[in-house]
C-alpha cells in the first residue's frame, strides 16, 4: 500500500511542476519531469500488482481477486504513459485518471476484504 501512496503523491504533484520551478523548489517532480514521473507511476503500480500476485500465489488462496483488482491502477498508469503533457488539460486528465483508479482499487479492495470477513 505504500507504493500506492507514492503513486498518489506523484499524481497530485503532476500539475505543479511550473509553480515549483518558479519558486525554486527542487522536489522529485521537478527533478524527474512529468514524462519520467509517469513512467515511475507505471513501474510502481506494476510492482504493487506483482506483489499482490506473488502474495496470492504464495498464500495458496488462488482467488486472484486482489491481483485482478490491482490491475486498475496499472491500466490507468498506462494511459498516463500515452499522455504527451502538452497542455494542462492533459496533465489534469492524467492526474484524475490515476487518482480515480487508486480510489476504485481501494474501495474494491476493502469491499473484497469485508466480504471475505463476513463469509
Amino acid at each position: 500500500m505504500v507504493l500506492y501512496g507514492f503513486i498518489l503523491s506523484l499524481s497530485l504533484e503532476l500539475p505543479d511542476v511550473e509553480v515549483d520551478l518558479g519558486s525554486g523548489r527542487r522536489n522529485l517532480m521537478v527533478l524527474l519531469g512529468r514524462r519520467a514521473a509517469a513512467v515511475l507511476v507505471f513501474i510502481l503500480s506494476a510492482a504493487a500488482s506483482a506483489f499482490f500476485t506473488f502474495f496470492d500465489a504464495v498464500n495458496s488462496s488462488h482467488t486472484w481477486a486482489i491481483p485482478l483488482l490491482s490491475l486498475v491502477p496499472v491500466l490507468a498508469s498506462l494511459a498516463g504513459l500515452n499522455s504527451h503533457f502538452e497542455s494542462l488539460e492533459d496533465v489534469y486528465r492524467t492526474k484524475s485518471i490515476n487518482i480515480i483508479a487508486l480510489c476504485l482499487f481501494l474501495v474494491a479492495f476493502d469491499g473484497y476484504l469485508l466480504i471475505e470477513l463476513l463469509l
